[in-house]
Order: structure tokens, then C-alpha cells, then sequence
């Protein structure tokens, strides 16, 4: 009797294969029917409810939103109301149009060497390869660099540019839509002398920014150099995430090279994680498929920097012409009141104040001012390091 039963009971359907790193990485350009089915639905809601946000309404973005949501069409259109309702808050819309070089941020420079963050090349898909060096990050110096308020800013920012800058050209780069990121976190050196309690409340905002407001972007995360009891507390959260979260973050060692290059070519990966491109540490300068046209704004800043200061000056001169020819010298006894040059020159958000200095390189050197999207991804992980060496 059990025999027969058994004998035509019908056999287990075989589990389904995992999915290879390549469709994994671009799994937005080969939907399945039923994502297809919802992609289609989202919108429809999406533009009755007059809710679609230019350059955010894209097949790639709507599906980041679903799959966010795990395809539950009510919460993924929750979430996309509230950020829109939050770009319009926080004036985002034209941020980085506004201001592609970073002008607003002459602090920067600084800020690259207290934290240094940068995007370095693109790996095997085609992915911008971002990277943070947090061991070398120094929490005390970090606010006397930017205020908090100023900080959040920023990273919005960068987040524009990614989308408008990088995103484009690491698409025309790699011949099919780009839209996720290998982000790299360097722990080496590392401890929690590193970070305080305003780092912590700043991580906890850049979290909430990145998963809210930028989801899905994360295409996988490599944290390197990790202790043994961090990576011993990563062992039992693990069987906590869902499958998709656990295959996008590996945390690995000293010796993560072999792992690290399966995903970022050798070549691509900077020196200083063991690579052979060169990075220079004195600016953490970003490289990539963007480089050419961040340039090419750059230098377009630097002209327009130029032709408003020989506009000033002229009108300068003019108004001095005018003064002398109608009331003769003015007695040197008497304050003279600054030029319009000079109150040019003063103005913190100049396009590039080391055009004035006729410093172009330091200018050049701005183009490459990294931002900091990598540091939500980080936040867990810091979080598992805290209580592990608590």
C-alpha cells in the first residue's frame, strides 16, 4: 500500500537555479511577465494619481520602486508619493543641473581627506565601483570640516549626480541601461574611535535618504578586511536577511582579492586595495566613463567664471572712469568701496574661487569631488561592528 502511494506520488518539482552574477547584476533589463504585468500596472496608477516625477518615471526606476516592495503595488506606490512629496520639500529637482561641478561645496577637498570616499572605475558589468576607506575615516575631524546640515546636502547632491552623470555614461560605456552600483567598504584600521555618536545619527540619515528615497541601487557590496568577531556576528545575522539581500553583501578578510576580482577586473581596482590603477590619495579624485564630460564641465565653469569676472571688472573700471571724470581724484584719505570684482571674488559658491588665483588645477581637482552614496549601504555593518565590540 505505502509503496503505491509513494510510487505515484508525483515527483518534487527541482528547486530553481540561482541566478549567474550577469543576470543577477542586470536583472532590471530582463524582467519576468508577472514584473512586466506590474510594471505596467504601477505606472497606470502612477499617472492617474498625476504622481509621475520627470526623469524618475523610467521602466529601470519603477522597477527599483517594485522591487523595494517586493512587487506589492500599494507600497511601492507609497513609497514613490513620498519621494516625490520629498524632492519637492527639499528642492532636489535641478540640484545638480544647477551646479555640476560642486561649486557650492568648497569644503570638499577636505572632507575627502577626514573621509575618504571616491568612485573608481566600473566592474565586469559595467557598474560604477564605489569606495570607502572607513578605517581611515576621522570622526573628530569630520564636523569640524561640514556641518551636519551641510553634509546631508551634499549627499543628496551626489545622489543627483550619479543618476545624471555617472548612471548615463557607464550605460554608454557598457552598451545596455546601468543602474546599480559595487560599492566596496574598507575596514581596515578600523575601530570605534572612528565613529561617535553624530556619525551614527549622520549614518542613520543617509540610510533612511539612500532606501527611501534611491532604492534598489545597490547592485552588490564587498566589506574588506574585517575582523574575525565581525564577521562572527555577520554569521548570525545572516539567516535573518532574505536570500536576495544575502547574495548582494559578502564580507570577507585580508585575503579578498580572488572574490573581489570575479566582479572588478584586477586592472580597474585602485592600488591601495591591491590593484593596478593608480589612485592619487592627496585628492581621492573619481575615474570613470564620466571623467571626460566632468571635465568638459569643469572647464565650462572655468570660462564662465572667467567671462563674469571680465564683465565685473570692465563695469568696474567704468564706474571708476565715470566717478573720476565727474568728480576728479578721490582724496586716498577716504575708504573706498569695494569693486564689483572684489565682492564677486568673496562669494562662497563662486563656480571655482581658484580661477581667480588663476589655480586651474585645484579647480580640475573639484571635478572629481566624490560624493558619499556608499554610506547608507555601510550603516548595517557598521551597526553589527558596534555591538560586536561592545
Amino acid at each position: 500500500m505505502w509503496a503505491s502511494l509513494w510510487g505515484s506520488a508525483e515527483p518534487a518539482p527541482a528547486p530553481a537555479a540561482a541566478p549567474t552574477a550577469e543576470e543577477e547584476a542586470t536583472w532590471y533589463l530582463r524582467p519576468s511577465a508577472d514584473q512586466v504585468a506590474a510594471l505596467k500596472a504601477f505606472r497606470e496608477r502612477l499617472a492617474a494619481e498625476d504622481l509621475l516625477v520627470p526623469n524618475h518615471d523610467d521602466d529601470c526606476t519603477l522597477l527599483r520602486f517594485l522591487m523595494a516592495r517586493d512587487f506589492n503595488l500599494d507600497k511601492a506606490t507609497a513609497m514613490y508619493r513620498d519621494m516625490r512629496a520629498w524632492r519637492l520639500e527639499q528642492q532636489v529637482e535641478g540640484l545638480w543641473e544647477a551646479d555640476p561641478t560642486g561649486s557650492a561645496f568648497p569644503e570638499m577637498d577636505r572632507l575627502l581627506q577626514v573621509y575618504p570616499h571616491f568612485t573608481f572605475n566600473t566592474d565586469r558589468f559595467g557598474r560604477p565601483v564605489y569606495i570607502e576607506l572607513l578605517g581611515r575615516t576621522d570622526a573628530g575631524a569630520l564636523f569640524d570640516t561640514i556641518s551636519m546640515e551641510r553634509l546631508v546636502r551634499y549627499h543628496i547632491w551626489t545622489w543627483e549626480r550619479y543618476l545624471r552623470l555617472y548612471l548615463p555614461a557607464c550605460s554608454e560605456a557598457a552598451g545596455h541601461q546601468v543602474c546599480t552600483t559595487t560599492v566596496v567598504i574598507d575596514l581596515a584600521g578600523l575601530s570605534m574611535k572612528n565613529f561617535n555618536s553624530a556619525t551614527q545619527k549622520l549614518l542613520h540619515t543617509f540610510s533612511k535618504i539612500d532606501q527611501d528615497y534611491y532604492p534598489e541601487h545597490l547592485g552588490c557590496m564587498f566589506v574588506i578586511n574585517t575582523p574575525l568577531v565581525f564577521r562572527a556576528v555577520w554569521a548570525m545575522v545572516q539567516p535573518l536577511l532574505q536570500e536576495r539581500t544575502k547574495r548582494k553583501i559578502r564580507i570577507l578578510g585580508q585575503d579578498y582579492l580572488d572574490e573581489l576580482t570575479q566582479v572588478v577586473p584586477l586592472e580597474r581596482l585602485p592600488d591601495i586595495l591591491g590593484g593596478g590603477a593608480k589612485l592619487d590619495t592627496s585628492t581621492y579624485r573619481s575615474v570613470g566613463p564620466w571623467t571626460e564630460r566632468a571635465e568638459a564641465l569643469a572647464a565650462e565653469a572655468r570660462a564662465q567664471q572667467g567671462q563674469g569676472l571680465a564683465q565685473a571688472s570692465a563695469e568696474a573700471s567704468a564706474s571708476d572712469a565715470g566717478s573720476g571724470s565727474r568728480g576728479g581724484a578721490a582724496d586716498s584719505s577716504e575708504p573706498q568701496s569695494p569693486s564689483a570684482l572684489e565682492r564677486q571674488g568673496s562669494a562662497p559658491a563662486d563656480a571655482c574661487a581658484a580661477v581667480q588665483a588663476g589655480g586651474e588645477e585645484a579647480c580640475e581637482q573639484g571635478s572629481g569631488r566624490e560624493g558619499l552614496e556608499g554610506a547608507g549601504a555601510a550603516a548595517q555593518a557598521l551597526a553589527a561592528l558596534k555591538v560586536a565590540q561592545a
